[in-house]
């Protein structure tokens, strides 16, 4: 679905608005939607890696309790 809407940019804005459109190929319309697409992203990746991050810390929590049974096992050669 696409929705129409009116917004108000300086136009210092503007003209650096229309120069992405000629430099993408398309419209204003399509040059906002891709900037806001492109934000979007870098959000969704700058989740995804708070949540790795987090992830790490706890994956390395159980690694080192669990690093002790596994030795054994593999030190004995079973």
């Amino acid at each position: 679905m696409v929705s129409k809407i009116a917004i108000s940019i300086p136009e210092d804005l503007l003209v650096y608005l229309d120069l992405l459109a000629k430099k993408w190929e398309t419209t204003r319309s399509g040059a906002i939607a891709k900037v806001l697409h492109q934000v979007k992203m870098q959000d969704i990746e700058e989740s995804m890696k708070e949540g790795y991050l987090a992830m790490a810390e706890e994956n390395l929590a159980e690694a080192e309790f669990c690093f002790p049974a596994q030795s054994e096992v593999i030190l004995r050669g079973d």
